[in-house]
């Protein structure tokens, strides 16, 4: 019986080891990706970092960390959630060329290859949205978590028309997928 009970608890324990490692442990500037917000600043510090997008449903806020490592984040959330739980968290780093881009992603993804080897991997590139003559690009790499969380890099490598309003820049992200489809039809 002694056996059997320290079996079960070893098992138990190893189990939840296995998934203790998840998208909630992805975390960029100190803030982790599903915590209320609340617990890094106050409501009202929200409320003046608040970007003026054309949102009703979902707010974010962005910062500039005092930190080194990012040159600034954005947190979205519920506009009415009064916790302000993080549905996007998303890190941005302004880079000289797409080289720099690539080599801040792979120093990202090593920190979280344990969480992100579990997951739907896609690779994709394609021309920037937001750039009418398909000369800024966008590429970057997807992990799909079964839960309906992605983690996503992106690295933006804007024309040189462009780039007099706009950085190169690898964006960061953990992001709850129905906010994603919203945020999508939205823009």
């Amino acid at each position: 019986m002694k056996k059997k009970l320290t079996f079960i608890i070893f098992f138990l324990y190893i189990n939840n080891l296995s998934f203790a490692e998840g998208i909630n442990d992805i975390e960029i500037a100190g803030i982790k990706y599903g915590d209320s917000l609340l617990l890094y600043v106050d409501e009202n510090t929200i409320k003046e970092t608040k970007v003026p997008y054309p949102m009703t449903k979902y707010s974010t806020s962005r910062f500039e960390p005092e930190i080194e490592g990012y040159d600034y984040i954005e947190i979205s959330y519920k506009t009415n959630d009064k916790d302000y739980k993080i549905l996007e968290l998303t890190g941005y780093i302004f880079v000289n060329d797409m080289e720099e881009c690539i080599t801040q992603k792979k120093n990202i993804v090593d920190k979280y290859l344990t969480i992100l080897k579990k997951t739907k991997k896609e690779d994709r590139k394609r021309n920037h949205p937001y750039d009418k003559t398909g000369k800024s690009k966008m590429f970057g790499t997807t992990y799909i978590f079964n839960n309906s969380e992605m983690v996503q890099f992106l690295c933006n490598d804007w024309s040189k028309e462009l780039e007099v309003n706009y950085a190169d820049h690898l964006a960061f992200s953990a992001v709850n997928l129905d906010f994603l489809r919203w945020k999508e039809k939205l823009y």
